[in-house]
C-alpha cells in the first residue's frame, strides 16, 4: 500500500513512525486491533507539514468516529489505532487552533508517561498571594482537596495535572493543562478538574444526564457500565484493566473510593516543589507557533495537520484543524495502553529519572481519573 501510493507521487506518513501497539499486545487483543505497516490497507486524507509539504495519514487518526464505521468509500478502515482523543482544536484562525492541538498533544504524551510509569512527582508550592492560591481556597472551602503537580516534559513547558478530591462524597478528579505561563497552565487543569467532578456527580444518579442520553441512543451504552448504589465499580474489571476500553469509564470506575489508595502517590504526593519551568511571553500568535514547532523539530519530530473545517462552521469565520505529531503518545483507556516502541518505557531515561526503560511488570496500569 505505502509503496503504491508514493509510485502514484504521493507522500503518507511512514506508519512506523506512531506510537500504537507492542506486537505482544497486538497478538493479545484477539483482533480488536491490527498491525500498522507499509502493507495495511487503509483510508488515507491528505494532510501538510508545517513547512507545506504534503503529508497524508490514516483518515482514522483524524476522525474520532471511525469505529461506527466498517468502510470508507471502497476502502476498508481496519482498527490500527484508539480514538484519537488529542490534537484537534477549533480557534479564530487557523493558527490559534494549531496552537492549542499542539498544545494538548505534549501535555497528552508527558502526562500519559508521568502517569503510568513509576511515580517521581512531588506537589508544587503555591506562592500565596498568587490568584491560583485564592482559587485552591474557594475549593477548599467548599470541601475540596486540591493537589497541584508539575509533570516534567522534554518540551520544557509548564505542565500540570490538578486533582480534586470531594471530601464528603470520595470523587476525584484529575485535569491538565499545558500553557506558556505556569499560572495559565494551572488554570487550564483546574477547569478541566471542575467539569469532570460534575460529570462524576451526575454518575452517581442513577436517572442522570449520561444514563439518559444512553437511554435514548443518543450515547453509546458501553461509555458506562451499569450503575451500582455501592460504587463497587472495580468489580466490572480484572487486576489489569484490559477491558476499560473508553475513557469515560475510567471517570466512572474512580466512584470506587477503594481505587484512589493505589495511585495517591502519582496525585497527592507528599514531597513539595517550586515551578520546574519558567513562564514563556509571546509577542504574537506566530512566535509562540514558531516555539513550540521549533521544539518539536529539535526532538526530530513532524507535526502534521489537517484542516477539517466544514463549510458551516468556515462562514463563522473559525478554523477547526488536527494536528497529529508522530513519534508521541497519545491518551487512552487504560485498556488500550500503548506500548509500541517501549515509547512510554523510555520516557524516564529520556528525563534522567532512572537509567534502563521501565519493565513492564513496574509499570502503573492503573487508569487515570481523567476522561
Amino acid at each position: 500500500m505505502q509503496l503504491s501510493l508514493r509510485n502514484d507521487g504521493l507522500t503518507p506518513v511512514d506508519p512506523t513512525d506512531f506510537i500504537l501497539f507492542s506486537p505482544e499486545q497486538l497478538h493479545t487483543f484477539n483482533n480488536r486491533f491490527e498491525k500498522f505497516n507499509e502493507e495495511t490497507v487503509t483510508t488515507w486524507i491528505k494532510g501538510q507539514s508545517f513547512q507545506g509539504k504534503e503529508r497524508l495519514v490514516p483518515v482514522s487518526m483524524v476522525f474520532v468516529n471511525h469505529r461506527r464505521l466498517k468502510k470508507f468509500g471502497d476502502y476498508p478502515l481496519p482498527h490500527i489505532n484508539a480514538p484519537a482523543y488529542a490534537g484537534i482544536s477549533a480557534g479564530k484562525t487557523a493558527i490559534s487552533a494549531c496552537i492549542n492541538a499542539l498544545q494538548e498533544i505534549m501535555e497528552r504524551h508527558a502526562t500519559m508517561c508521568w502517569w503510568h510509569n513509576p511515580a517521581h512527582s512531588s506537589s508544587l508550592s503555591i506562592p500565596k498571594d498568587s490568584s491560583v492560591a485564592q482559587l485552591i481556597e474557594e475549593f477548599e472551602n467548599k470541601g475540596n482537596r486540591v493537589s497541584i503537580v508539575s509533570i516534567e516534559n522534554r518540551f520544557q513547558i509548564p505542565i500540570y495535572a490538578a486533582t480534586v478530591l470531594n471530601t464528603e462524597s470520595g470523587i476525584v478528579n484529575t485535569g491538565f493543562g499545558c500553557r506558556p505561563t505556569n499560572e495559565s497552565a494551572i488554570l487550564k487543569a483546574l477547569t478541566e478538574a471542575c467539569t469532570l467532578q460534575a460529570g462524576s456527580f451526575d454518575l452517581l444518579n442513577p436517572h442522570g444526564e449520561l444514563f439518559k442520553a444512553i437511554e435514548r441512543g443518543e450515547l453509546w451504552e458501553g461509555i458506562a457500565k451499569p450503575w451500582r448504589k455501592d460504587r463497587r465499580y472495580l468489580d466490572y474489571y480484572s487486576s489489569d484493566f484490559s477491558t476499560l476500553n473508553d475513557l469515560m469509564l475510567q471517570q466512572q470506575v474512580y466512584l470506587d473510593q477503594r481505587l484512589l489508595s493505589r495511585v495517591e502517590p502519582w496525585l497527592f504526593p507528599t514531597q513539595t516543589s517550586e515551578y520546574s519551568y519558567p513562564d514563556h511571553h509571546f509577542k504574537s500568535s506566530d512566535d509562540e507557533l514558531d516555539f513550540y514547532l521549533t521544539t518539536l523539530d529539535s526532538m526530530s519530530l513532524e507535526p502534521i495537520m489537517v484542516d477539517v473545517t466544514s463549510p458551516d462552521v468556515q462562514s463563522l469565520q473559525i478554523s477547526v484543524i488536527r494536528v497529529l505529531v508522530p513519534g508521541l503518545v497519545p491518551n487512552f483507556a487504560v485498556g488500550d495502553l500503548h506500548l509500541g516502541k517501549q515509547a512510554i518505557q523510555y520516557e524516564p531515561v529520556l528525563l534522567g529519572h532512572q537509567p534502563e526503560p521501565t519493565p513492564l511488570n513496574q509499570l502503573n496500569i492503573n487508569p487515570l481519573p481523567h476522561c
